[in-house]
Order: structure tokens, then sequence, then C-alpha cells
């Protein structure tokens, strides 16, 4: 299968948009902060990361949260990443293999 490569965007040979996946420590826009500076900024906000590690977190309030952080690297550097990458990633960070 080729793809055609538009902006960030790349199209299949069935013409399906699909985006093109970039690191967390490349994604900066315009030589802006990376998705991983930007959790790193959340996390260590004040009582960000209690939240994200309170004992009582069932999958809702995670994906509460994650919506959270999500709306943050839109705001601060238009940044779009998903839930799951987003919950990879923060246990990655943190060294907890739970998730």
């Amino acid at each position: 299968m080729s793809t055609q490569s538009t902006n960030n965007r790349t199209a299949d040979t069935t013409g399906q948009p699909t985006r093109r996946r970039f690191g967390w420590e490349r994604d900066g826009v315009n030589g802006g902060l990376t998705s991983i500076q930007l959790l790193l900024l959340w996390m260590t906000g004040q009582g960000n990361y209690a939240r994200w590690w309170g004992s009582t977190f069932d999958r809702r309030e995670r994906e509460d949260v994650c919506t959270e952080i999500q709306e943050f690297f839109q705001i601060q550097g238009n940044i779009r990443r998903d839930t799951r990458g987003t919950i990879n990633q923060i246990a990655h960070t943190s060294g907890d293999k739970r998730d």
C-alpha cells in the first residue's frame, strides 16, 4: 500500500487520510514543548500526580483525567494525543507496570 504525504497527514491507496505518528519527544509544534515535556509539566502541577495515582481511581476517573491532560496539551502546545497513549506514557514515565 502506498501513501501520499499532505502536511501532517498521509492518504493511503483507498484515499482515507491517516495521521503520521510522532514520538512523544519530537512532536513540539513550531519549536514549542513536546508531549513528554507537557506531560511532565502537568504531572508536577499541584496535586496532579497524587490525583492520577489516587487509590480509588477507576477506569472512568482515569479517562476523565486523561481528557484534562489532553486539553492541557491542546492549549499549551496544540498537540493531540489519544487516551490510551496518554495512560501508557504516564505508566512508562513513572515506571508503573500495572497498566
